[in-house]
């Protein structure tokens, strides 16, 4: 662990320091100059976020140089094209289907400058997965603009960590009728979690829902909530309050009833249990 801390810290550190290098090299730009370098590096964005779309990681990574650095947050620093390839396929693969890119400022001269932004990460039909800020030090290779050093981090608080031997977890089952199940997954993910994610609490950030693969004997599907760990907070697993916070009491129980209920095959139970260790 300490060995990863130390080379998050070493990434940070060289990327702090070839800026500081950068930035006394350029004489201050005019107005109208970083507004076109702006507009340049809005257009080469925009092209990034199309193939991010389309699932293309090889064409992602083709926007970077040979010797670029992708500066992850929680991670080593990712080098080297096929590396850089693998971590956007891994993200690809995980979900992740859109992102968008917002360039707030851009300065720089010569063959060097610095992109100023904030990103929104998006997976499933537009789920907000993560948002936060990066910059990018581009450099002019022959007559593009590819990507040198690249850092981003969230302005989300990181997940709590998984249960631990003595805690508790919580496993909800939900019993889902076959013709319901896109439509309660879309209902979780769209309406559901934005509005408890504006909670930012302990319980949220350890819920996890699984997907079961096949039906059950009776046709329907199994979806899980899982809370790993689970809090002890009263009511911290209720769905009705957030949607009454959002829609008032009326509209609440309404959208409660046919969005949750009618989808239920069976009634919804739950089980606590232990984490025990297994083997040191």
């Amino acid at each position: 662990m300490k060995t990863i801390v130390l080379k998050v810290l070493q990434s940070y550190l060289a990327f702090a320091v070839t800026v500081a290098l950068l930035l006394p090299a350029c004489s201050s730009a005019s107005g109208q100059d970083n507004a076109k370098l702006k507009s340049s590096i809005e257009e080469i964005t925009s092209r990034f976020v199309d193939l991010f779309g389309s699932g293309n990681a090889d064409g992602l990574a083709a926007f970077y140089t040979d010797d670029a650095q992708l500066m992850v947050p929680g991670a080593p620093s990712v080098s080297g094209t096929d590396n850089i390839v693998a971590y956007w396929q891994g993200a690809i693969n995980a979900g992740i289907n859109n992102v968008k890119l917002e360039t707030t400022d851009v300065s720089g001269c010569g063959n060097e400058l610095i992109e100023y932004g904030r990103y929104t990460i998006f997976a499933g039909d537009n789920f907000v997965v993560d948002n936060g800020k990066f910059i990018v030090i581009w450099k002019k290779t022959g007559k593009e603009w590819k990507i040198f050093r690249d850092i981003f981090n969230s302005d989300n608080p990181p997940p709590i960590a998984r249960g631990v031997e003595n805690d508790t977890v919580l496993i909800i089952y939900n019993y889902i009728k076959a013709d319901r199940v896109e439509e309660i997954k879309k209902f979780t993910m769209d309406v559901f979690l934005p509005l408890i994610q504006k909670e930012n609490s302990p319980a949220v950030r350890a819920a996890r829902m699984l997907e079961s693969l096949k039906a059950n004997e009776d046709g329907s599907y199994t979806l899980i909530w899982l809370m790993d760990p689970a809090v002890s907070t009263p009511g911290a697993y209720a769905m009705l309050p957030p949607l009454i916070k959002e829609f008032g009491e009326e509209k609440a129980n309404e959208i409660f009833r046919t969005e949750v209920l009618d989808a239920m095959a069976r009634p919804q139970f739950s089980r606590r249990f232990v984490v025990r260790a297994m083997g040191q």
